[in-house]
């Protein structure tokens, strides 16, 4: 049997471009504020999540969970209603060399949580860490943000110059992700394990008060922070006196909590519990993506009969991602256009090639001598065309299922 494998995570068919968060009425978090209100200080966020991280040190697993998000700053920030990149911890910068030369003038005062100071060996030392790092396996996101980096330079206290061998159109946008947010000098010394169990000191609004393993994360305020990336209204010390990140794996509960007032906020709401989230007087959040979209990562690498282009294309044009957002989604999605976001740089519009077209499918599938057998299912050589497809938990299996089916009319096999 000839097997391929097809991940979630991205890349060839874009399905998705929005994630969902729901609010209830911050019953713990005091003094509630309407939107239109004056900001108050004080208060702690009960926070839901669903899954507690294998790392929790987010410069090396960029998908660690929203509960240590708020410790970390980077070097720039990124508008997502426009999509143009704006200082943070770099007040400005310069783009040399077609793409290979990125200089950044860092901003003064910025201290880590232990008292360490920001400057531009600091920075420079945490990108030469995360490229050895990627290139041992550790840090896979920064290995590909990273891959042509060639190394720093610290010009002065506060100039730092990073270089790449080829031009990195998108090494800026990568900069302002957490997967490239600069931590303390301690943190640097200390082994991948160390900081996917312990976590990082970094220079953020927050600080790890308290981590309890599969359980829940508590981050206090920090004092005296004053950095605040620019497209922040406030830019000094956060509001919340705290944030508790709770570990709830199942949506339902999730919902009951804030049904209940047992918590404020959730994140990653399945869209079949949408209607109960509004119904119970919820606000539904979407967000779209700023980088790229959920979507089909065809791996030719893992099933070589995926390295034939015209199987490829006929996974592209079996696949109908209209019906799989009209069945299984809400009106709060987004069918994605692209592989990249609308937020991101660069975003063109593809949706005009990526239509669903099963005819055309069974044709490129026959030109490849994958002929339909007795069981309905294409054969080669005497092997069954079947792909295996893998997909993350937090997705409604539903929409899974509506692939194979849609692919069983073209005749080609999935196992999810």
């Amino acid at each position: 049997m000839t097997t391929s494998r097809l991940s979630s995570i991205p890349i060839r068919v874009a399905i998705l471009a929005s994630t969902l968060a729901v609010a209830a009425g911050c019953s713990t978090a005091t003094p509630a504020a309407s939107a239109d209100s004056e900001p108050v200080s004080g208060g702690d966020l009960t926070f839901a999540i669903n899954t507690f991280p294998p790392c929790i040190d987010k410069t090396l697993n960029g998908q660690t969970a929203t509960a240590f998000h708020p410790l970390y700053d980077k070097l720039v920030d990124q508008n997502l209603e426009t999509g143009e990149i704006v200082p943070w911890l770099a007040t400005s910068w310069e783009v040399r060399n077609d793409g290979r030369r990125f200089v950044f003038a860092l901003r003064d005062g910025v201290t880590f949580s232990n008292g360490e100071r920001l400057d531009a060996q600091v920075v420079a030392d945490n990108f030469e860490s995360q490229k050895r790092l990627g290139d041992s396996g550790f840090a896979t996101t920064a290995k590909s943000h990273l891959a042509n980096f060639t190394g720093a330079e610290v010009l002065d206290a506060s100039t730092v110059a990073l270089n790449f061998s080829e031009p990195s159109a998108g090494f800026l946008q990568a900069a302002r992700s957490d997967t490239l947010a600069i931590i303390a000098p301690e943190s640097l010394k200390k082994t991948p394990e160390e900081r996917c169990a312990q976590g990082v000191i970094a220079s953020g609004p927050f600080v790890q008060k308290e981590l309890e393993t599969n359980a829940k994360v508590v981050l206090a305020r920090r004092d005296g922070y004053h950095w605040g990336s620019s497209l922040n209204k406030n830019k000094g010390e956060a509001y919340l006196d705290s944030i508790t990140f709770l570990v709830v794996p199942e949506s339902s509960v999730r919902i009951g909590g804030l049904t209940s007032g047992q918590l404020d906020a959730a994140i990653d709401i399945p869209s079949t519990d949408v209607d109960r989230a509004e119904g119970a007087g919820l606000t539904v959040i979407p967000s779209l993506a700023a980088g790229i979209n959920d979507s089909l990562l065809l791996n030719p690498t893992f099933a070589p009969v995926l390295a034939d282009l015209n199987v490829r294309r006929a996974l592209v044009k079996g696949i109908d991602t209209q019906q799989i957002i009209d069945t299984t989604y809400t009106p709060s999605d987004e069918k994605a256009r692209s592989i990249l976001s609308v937020k991101a740089p660069g975003y063109t519009d593809l949706s005009s090639e990526y239509t669903y077209d099963p005819s055309g499918a069974k044709s490129l599938l026959d030109a490849s001598g994958w002929t339909v057998g007795g069981d309905g299912f294409r054969t080669k050589d005497g092997e069954k065309l079947t792909v295996e497809l893998a997909y993350r938990n937090h997705l409604p299996q539903s929409q899974f299922e509506l692939i194979q089916s849609q692919l069983r009319d073209i005749a080609l096999s999935v196992r999810i």
